[in-house]
């Protein structure tokens, strides 16, 4: 079972005097008048504004301007609490400073107040303010330099212009402070007085490298006005600096090991000053090998065992913010020297023999100031004689061998070197004794006994272990040259070739350090080689009277070699031919001419010599002997010619020959009748000449009772085509010109050429006609400049050009004029060319082509010797007009210039706003429209129209259809003057106009209908909102339920500690004190009381438990008891907490 218990609140009452009104009592408004500038210069306009405040809602009204607290103009509405208008304003009557008598010095300006019905009038002394009037200024700036770079010093220079007040009879000198701005920072520590009506300043400290807009503002004085520069721009640019390298503490070189101090010093070159920071990077050749931080301008590092060899180092300041980077100009050669070595005398491990193994060790060290660990190799000498050498680890190197002869040795040990150290003398000698071993040899051969040139080899085997050499002896006489070295106790002599005999061998060691020399014996027999001879070969013609040779070779049979001496014998079947010698190769030959006609068999006998055996019969070689043939040959005294050139042929047949040669060209046959011979030789010259191209000459022999007849081969001519040259030579009557070409024949060439000659002019042909004789004449009329003659060529003869003659026509001089000048963009102008001839007579004729620049402006014809063109100009600015006569068929061409200014056309400004009071927040569109209309010619204006108010930009439009317009949403309430700026573009003058635009306030209103529904002893929050006015609001509740507040902001919070229904009074109250009225319902209701929590957390036996009971509803605080329970191990609190320990498991109701 659930209790609750419920407290009803006694419901609140109206409170005396909710509903009643209360009587209007007339307040004072607060007023405030501001005038700009202040102070102001003489006869400079003002601008007033006005602002109105009070309690009792925004004061309305009328003002009245009160200058010096005399009333001025006529009466200014008061709208939503503020004005502003200027001196003068002609809308309000209000005339210049100076008809109000504002001139030097103090003034007050105020307003009378008209009052409204919650606000009382008030009189200017109420809310006048002072008005200093000075003289106006103007300051300008400039710096000394511009580009400059950092640390450059940069002086600044301010002038003071004070304007003229009425009656100045002489230019008034300003006094003064001036202060110096970057980007809006002041640079002087303190204002610096005017010199005159300047004053320079130099800053102490250097600008940062980057774009400056330096300005210089005025301070004013007692009798004229501040003023503020336009913006000078400065560009500092970061200072060009200077890198050089050195190394101190190295006069330039150095030994491997010790260190090396490399030092770049960074300089600013003039005009930059300060000193460089970053970073500087050493360079050796093209490779960074270091950098370092500067420091006071120098970065220094220290190189540790840097490689030997030549160096060249140089630095590269890597730049920063103020200053450029740079790069050492010149390097410094610098050498790094191998660290110079030296090695102790060596150590031995134990040997008793020759051939013994033995192990030799060396210790390198370096001398100072070199150091580090050597590398490379130690050698090892046994005397001048190097053994070996071992490699250096750990500055040792060991030489382990086993090749030491018997006998006395000193063994030294030097150090090599490696690319960073020297190397080194030789160490002191290590000194000792092996003693010798005994020998024995034997001697064998590869065959014997031999033949004569069989290779044979002697092998003469040592004792095993001995070293050394051997010779080898023939019954005493060498046969080896040079001692042969034992090679696994052997020493071979290969390819011995012994005479045919019986042979004594002996071998004789030389013996070693470590063995005795020794002698070993072979007796050898060498017998003859045996040899056979080749087929014969016959060469020659084999021809009845012609000598043949015949030839055989004779060969070794293996194993048998060398070559035979000696003769070979010659039969044909059982004849002997002859006999002959062998010559180089082994072949001999003999020669014949006594063979019959037919058929022979030739062999051949090699008869042998000393050491080689004679051979058998050869094999038979067949030959046949035939008849004599003949032959022929044709030649000429050259193979080339021209034509016209003689040319005579000879035939020369086989010597003995008789009869008669036929001449033929390409198969034509050219002699009439047949050449006889004479001494074997036949000559013919043709009657005609032979044509130009090529020739084979043919000579036909065509026998006699002992020859046979023959055809030569062909003998080739070239005839090529002759040369001509050829002149051209003008005669000129008027504008007829008869020109005379002449044509001649180069030698050797000759004849008469035929063909045509053309004449060229200008690369055209101007005629043709044909060649006579040698001549042709040609005829042009009024055709002028380079000319040529061509002739054609022929067949026989090529063609030829002649040099170039020039026939000039008549020049004219040409003047160029224009109507206007200066013209203004849009207009028409008139351009006269009129033209002269130089020299002779004639009117020129064709047409003149006017140019603007580069640009066609049109041709006209000439006429009368004169041009003229009607253009429109429809861009503004200079102009360079130029006019060009191409010349006609007698006179050449001419052109002359002209500058033509236009300039820009007037433009005229208007902007439109709508009329009459516009209400707060609705868009108002500015619209402008500029004028004239743009000529034919000329484009319209382009470019933006700035529209402005106190000279701050409202916004940007581009020109369209000559026009351009503007929304704003953003206007307050009250009068805005507007002003509309065209800055103009190539063609169109810059213009401005204004307009005025009036905003109406709108009223305050509450737009909150109803509050939400609350719930008794529940959280409440809302919110109330208005528009209108002129924020931001102030909010005032009265009614709200117990517990319930509102702030001034309109947030109502808290929570209801009593239920019912509710009106609430609502006023608001904008900046202006403006008011507005609502009531709200609000209704607060109590919920039902209920038990929210569901169910416990699950206890465990034996373990404390503890839970927390929770309710909504009702009217708290609530109270807690336990109605039932299933166990009576838990217990509930009057707040709701239930706590036990059960001690068994179970499930329980409460």
């Amino acid at each position: 079972m659930y209790f609750a218990a419920c407290t009803l609140p006694l419901k609140s009452q109206d409170l005396p005097g909710d509903a009643g009104a209360t009587d209007a009592v007339a307040q004072s408004a607060t007023i405030i008048v501001t005038v700009s500038p202040s102070p102001a210069g003489l006869a400079q306009p003002l601008t007033v504004k006005v602002v109105a405040t009070g309690p009792a809602g925004t004061p309305t009204g009328t003002l009245h301007l009160a200058a010096d607290r005399n009333l001025i103009g006529n009466l200014i509405p008061l709208t939503g609490g503020s004005v502003t208008f200027t001196i003068p304003d002609a809308a309000y009557g209000i005339p210049d400073p100076s008809a109000l008598g504002l001139d030097l010095g103090r003034h007050t300006i105020g307003v009378d107040y008209s009052g409204d019905v919650n606000y009382a009038s008030q009189r200017p002394l109420a809310n006048e303010v002072p008005l200093v009037v000075e003289h106006a200024s103007s300051t300008s700036v400039s710096v000394s330099v511009n580009p400059a770079v950092y640390g450059q010093g940069v002086t600044y220079t301010a002038v003071v212009n004070v304007a003229a007040a009425p009656g100045d009879a002489e230019t008034r000198v300003p006094s003064g402070d001036v202060v110096f701005f970057d980007n809006g920072t002041p640079l002087n520590a303190s204002p610096m007085p005017l010199i005159g009506n300047y004053v320079q300043f130099t800053p102490p400290l250097p600008l940062a490298t980057a774009s400056h807009s330096i300005t210089a503002a005025y301070l004013g004085d007692r009798t004229t006005a501040g003023s503020i520069s336009a913006p000078a721009t400065l560009l500092v640019m970061p200072a060009l600096t200077v890198t050089a390298v050195s190394t101190p503490g190295n006069n330039g070189s150095s030994v491997f090991g010790q260190p090396i101090g490399l030092s770049a010093s960074v300089a600013v070159q003039a005009p930059g000053s300060g000193t460089p920071a970053g970073t500087v990077q050493f360079l050796d050749g093209r490779n960074v090998i270091a950098s370092a931080a500067l420091v006071s301008g120098t970065g220094a590092t220290t190189l540790a065992n840097y490689p030997a060899g030549a160096h060249s180092f140089t630095a590269r300041y890597s730049g920063d913010t103020n200053y450029a980077p740079s790069t050492s100009t010149g390097s410094v050669s610098f050498g790094v020297n191998k660290a110079s070595t030296t090695v102790a005398k060596p150590t031995m491990s134990a040997i008793s023999r020759p051939g013994q193994t033995v192990t030799f060790s060396a210790a390198v060290g370096v001398t100072p100031p070199g150091s580090g660990s050597p590398s490379g190799t130690i050698s090892f000498k046994d005397g001048a004689t190097l053994i070996g050498s071992g490699t250096v680890t750990a500055g040792i190197a060991s030489l382990t061998l086993s090749t030491l002869a018997a006998g006395g040795h000193g063994i030294v040990a030097v150090y090599n070197g490696d690319s960073s150290f020297s190397a080194s003398n030789p160490s002191d000698p290590l000194n000792f004794v092996i003693p010798q071993n005994a020998t024995s040899v034997t001697l064998a051969a590869s065959a014997n006994p031999a033949v004569y040139g069989q290779p044979v080899t002697y092998t003469a085997t040592v004792t095993a272990g001995a070293t050394g050499t051997v010779n080898f002896f023939d019954n005493g006489v060498p046969l080896n040259s040079a001692p042969i070295p034992l090679s696994g106790s052997q020493a071979q002599l290969a390819s011995a070739t012994l005479a045919v005999g019986s042979h004594q061998i002996t071998a004789v060691y030389s013996g070693d350090a470590t063995f005795n020399g020794a002698t070993g014996s072979l007796a050898a027999g060498v017998n003859k080689a045996a040899t056979s001879a080749s087929p014969p070969s016959v060469s020659g013609s084999p021809v009845i009277g012609q000598a043949l040779t015949v030839a055989a070779s004779v060969s070794v049979l293996a194993p048998g070699s060398g070559t035979p001496t000696g003769s070979i014998s010659f039969s044909d079947g059982g004849n002997l031919l002859g006999t002959a010698a062998l010559g180089a190769g082994g072949i001999a030959s003999i020669a014949t001419s006594s063979l019959a006609k037919g058929p022979h068999s030739i062999t051949a006998v090699y008869n042998g010599d000393g050491n080689f055996a004679a051979s058998g019969v050869s094999g038979v070689t067949a030959i046949a002997v035939d008849p004599k043939p003949s032959a022929v040959q044709v030649s000429g005294a050259a193979n080339t010619l021209v034509y016209g050139q003689a040319v005579s042929f000879t035939a020369t047949v086989t010597a003995g020959a008789t009869g008669t040669v036929n001449f033929f060209d390409n198969g034509a046959m050219l002699n009439s009748t047949p050449v006889p011979l004479s001494g074997s030789q036949a000559q013919f010259t043709p009657t005609a000449p032979l044509g130009a191209g090529n020739h084979g000459i043919t000579a036909v022999y065509v026998g006699d009772a002992n020859y046979a007849s023959a055809a030569s081969s062909a003998w080739n001519l070239a005839v090529s085509k002759a040369n001509t040259a050829i002149t051209l030579k003008p005669a000129q009557d008027g504008l007829s010109i008869t020109f005379t070409a002449a044509v001649s024949v180069t030698a050797p060439g000759a004849g008469i050429p035929s063909g045509t000659v053309q004449l060229v002019n200008a690369g055209a042909s101007v005629g043709v006609t044909p060649l006579s004789a040698l001549q042709a004449i040609l005829t042009t009329v009024s055709i002028f400049g380079d000319f040529t003659a061509v002739y054609s060529g022929d067949n026989n003869f090529n063609g030829s050009t002649s040099p170039v003659v020039n026939v000039a026509r008549p020049q004219v001089t040409l003047t160029l004029s224009a109507n206007i000048n200066p013209a203004i963009v849009g207009q028409t102008i008139t351009l006269t060319a009129p033209l002269k001839v130089v020299a002779g007579n004639g009117i020129p004729t064709g047409s003149v082509q006017f140019l603007d620049g580069a640009a066609p402006i049109g041709s006209a014809t000439v006429s009368g010797a004169s041009a003229s063109l009607d253009a429109p100009v429809s861009t503004a600015g200079p102009h360079a007009i130029l006019a060009k006569y191409s010349g006609d068929a007698v006179f050449g061409p001419a052109s002359a210039a002209l500058d033509l200014t236009v300039n820009r056309m007037a433009t005229s400004l208007s902007i439109s706003a709508p009329a009459g009071d516009i209400p707060a927040g609705q868009p108002v569109t500015l619209t402008v429209q500029l004028g004239p209309a743009a000529p034919a010619s000329v484009a319209g204006p382009t470019g933006d129209i700035t529209f402005l108010e106190g000279g701050k930009a409202l916004g940007t439009v581009s020109i369209s259809s000559a026009g351009a317009a503007l929304t704003v949403n953003n206007f307050d309430p009250g009068p805005h003057q507007v002003e509309a700026r065209y800055a103009g573009d190539q063609n169109w003058a810059a213009a401005t106009g204004s307009a005025t635009v009036s905003i109406k306030r709108a009223a305050i209103t509450i737009t909150t209908s109803s509050l939400p529904d609350g719930a008794l002893g529940a959280p409440y929050s809302a919110s109330l909102s208005a528009t209108g006015g002129a924020p931001p609001y102030q909010w005032s509740i009265e009614g709200l339920p117990q517990g319930l507040n509102a702030d001034v902001a309109g947030t109502i919070s808290g929570t209801p500690t009593a239920d019912g229904s509710f009106s609430a009074k609502v006023q608001v109250h904008d900046r202006n004190n403006t008011a507005a009225t609502a009531t709200l319902a609000l209704s607060i209701a109590v919920r039902p009381l209920s038990i929210t929590t569901a169910s416990l957390p699950d206890a465990r036996p034996g373990t404390a438990y503890s839970a927390t009971l929770s309710a909504s509803g009702g009217v708290p605080p609530y109270t807690w008891r336990l109605a039932t329970s299933d166990t009576d191990e838990f217990a509930v609190s009057g707040d709701g907490a239930v706590s036990g320990r059960p001690a068994s498991p179970g499930s329980f109701r409460l």
